[in-house]
């Protein structure tokens, strides 16, 4: 049997845990939130970039995507390994149903 100046000791130390895990999950929270709209930013970026007129530029964009690790990247680079990932005249990057005859990205 324990004294109840122990199981109070514990009863403490329990709740002392369950405080810092909350706010560990608060900061965790907050982080993740911000990082998100970096990480969509870089990765309109970086599928823009697959349109580069250079082949090191669109090296670039691919190692930056697979850093990355969107899995919305996949169909894209499937794309462009396809010939279905074309550039507009205006520099965009589009993805087309079927092989297309545009400037290739």
């Amino acid at each position: 049997m324990t004294s109840p100046t122990i199981a109070g000791a514990m009863q403490r130390g329990a709740m002392q845990v369950r405080l810092h895990l909350r706010r560990l999950g608060a900061v965790l929270f907050a982080l993740l939130t911000a990082a998100a709209p970096a990480r969509a930013e870089d990765f309109a970026l970086l599928v823009g970039n697959l349109g580069s007129e250079s082949f090191a530029g669109k090296e670039k964009a691919v190692a930056g995507l697979g850093a990355l690790g969107d899995t919305r990247a996949v169909p894209i680079l499937q794309a462009m390994t396809d010939g279905r990932l074309l550039r507009g005249v205006d520099g965009r990057v589009v993805l087309s149903a079927t092989e297309g005859r545009g400037t290739g990205a």
